[in-house]
């Protein structure tokens, strides 16, 4: 009787690295895991590795998508921002601190603290909406120049630009209105991240597709850009405190 035991390997396809499991399965079962982006085969055993490859192959454009979308994700940011949590500032950890609201509600730096101005009552919602506030404010003052400086590079105009939260992007495009959307949370990530992302989307104003030629020119404007993705997706993400 031939061993049903589960049998390991890898095989390379299309520069990819899949990790193979023949078991007790009656179909090929692939799938890409997050979240670095690994890729299994789960498959018969009787499925010979030319068999392997070749499936492998035909899927190849469905693999990118799902490695591009995982690459794309966002860590979750999970903060009520009660006195003495750390609120990320730029990749800069700022110490939350309370203070009665003498006028109106706000948020500042203050050394290494991050300041909520609060009235009697407020809760974590309103603090979490501060901090959003704060954060907005900083991506206004910030971006403006970044996109002047690589309109010029890249050879495209940006005809506006806005934040929103979003679950599960950095950012985003609407090619013919030329608008850029991006994720509040980059305010929490270094300036090098918010770079990063805004060359992807202006990128896509050149070239729409996420393809060779697509990536051959994010490696000609930001040829670090794989690294700061890296970094971007770090859950926590790496930080400095003042």
């Amino acid at each position: 009787m031939a061993n049903r035991r589960e049998r390991h390997s890898k095989i390379q396809v299309a520069g990819f690295e899949v990790n193979v499991v023949r078991k007790g399965v009656k179909n090929l079962n692939l799938s890409v895991r997050p979240p670095d982006g690994r890729i299994r085969l789960a498959m018969p055993h009787r499925v010979t590795n030319t068999e392997a490859r070749e499936f492998i192959s035909s899927r190849i454009d469905w693999i990118r998508r799902q490695r591009q979308s995982i690459a794309d994700s966002v860590p979750p940011r999970m903060h009520s921002y009660t006195d003495g949590d750390i609120a990320r500032v730029w990749g800069v950890g700022h110490t939350v601190r309370s203070v009665p609201a003498i006028n109106r509600r706000g948020a500042f730096r203050d050394g290494g603290d991050l300041v909520l101005a609060l009235r009697s009552g407020d809760g974590s919602s309103q603090r979490i909406a501060l901090v959003d506030g704060f954060l907005r404010k900083e991506l206004h003052r910030v971006l403006p120049d970044l996109v002047t400086s690589w309109e010029s590079v890249i050879g495209v105009n940006v005809a506006e630009f806005r934040f929103r939260k979003m679950r599960t992007r950095w950012g985003s495009c609407n090619i013919e209105r030329r608008r850029i959307w991006l994720n509040l949370e980059l305010g929490t990530r270094a300036v090098e991240s918010l770079e990063s992302v805004l060359v992807h989307e202006m990128v896509h104003l050149v070239e729409r597709r996420h393809n060779a030629r697509f990536y051959g020119l994010m490696d000609q404007y930001l040829p670090d850009w794989r690294h700061r993705r890296t970094l971007l997706n770090a859950s926590p993400p790496p930080v400095s405190v003042t």
